[in-house]
């Protein structure tokens, strides 16, 4: 394990989130991506070397399984960055861990794969790996 890189926040209203985070918390917006094919808006904020994630879910059954009916927003994962993320599969996995696809995937330069709640005592955990330097 390296570090705690960020923290993933399901959001209803990005626009809002974004508008909170800049003007109330004075938070620089880092970057923004969408990822069509998972329904999913983000926006990353910095705060020193560490990063809160935003994000709003399009589809509205996936927007009510990863936010809950009626929430505004709530935390959903916090996010790892370790040296060799296959080692760190390895190991969770022999401790009973479940993750939510079998084999890690990759987004812009990071392989990352996220562990299901339910198994990892009530908290979902994102484990990435750099395929790049940051």
């Amino acid at each position: 394990m390296k570090r705690v890189e960020h923290v993933g926040i399901i959001v209803d209203d990005l626009e809002q989130a974004k508008a909170f985070a800049a003007n109330t918390l004075g938070l620089q917006l880092k970057q923004e991506f969408q990822l069509p094919e998972q329904s999913v808006l983000a926006a990353f904020f910095g705060l020193g070397d560490f990063r809160i994630e935003l994000i709003e879910v399009t589809d509205p059954e996936l927007r009510n399984q990863r936010l809950g009916e009626g929430a505004q927003a709530r935390i959903e994962h916090i996010a790892i960055e370790v040296e060799n993320l296959d080692k760190t599969i390895a190991t969770i996995r022999g401790q009973g861990i479940e993750t939510t696809t079998p084999e890690p995937w990759v987004v812009g330069t990071n392989r990352n794969i996220f562990t299901k709640a339910e198994s990892s005592d009530g908290v979902r955990w994102q484990f990435f790996e750099r395929l790049q330097p940051a």
